[in-house]
């Protein structure tokens, strides 16, 4: 089971009847809060938040990300596959990339903090 992650609330600017603009308080940047994905909600009497499907992601950038799972775990090597990394600390960022060892390094799309998605390089032939 995952540890209960803390719990903020912050003002809201109306921006569009779609959207909002939630900024975090300076005041609060000395707290330790957990990375991670955070759901988000809102409500307009500062106590009847509504469910939510909506995720902040809070990484943190002095740290690497840590890869744990690729799915598929295997291929020919003559073909590029997608697979799908999952580890911790993964950042929406547009440099974004995921190394298979001595094999090369690819480009990466940003799915959520603990999982992104690539494409295995091709090679040539199988190393033994």
């Amino acid at each position: 089971s995952t540890a209960p992650r803390a719990a903020f609330t912050t003002s809201a600017t109306f921006e569009r009847s779609d959207a909002i603009r939630c900024l975090l308080d300076a005041n609060m940047s000395h707290l330790t809060v957990p990375t991670g994905a955070y759901r988000v909600s809102a409500c307009t009497d500062v106590a009847s938040f509504g469910a939510s499907s909506a995720l902040f992601t809070l990484y943190n950038e002095s740290q690497r990300s840590l890869a744990a799972l690729v799915v598929p775990a295997y291929s020919d090597g003559a073909t590029a596959n997608l697979v799908t990394i999952y580890g911790d600390n993964f950042a929406p960022s547009p440099n974004l990339s995921v190394r298979f060892g001595n094999l090369g390094v690819t480009s990466a799309t940003f799915i959520s903090f603990g999982a992104v998605r690539a494409m295995s390089p091709a090679v040539s032939a199988p190393q033994r």
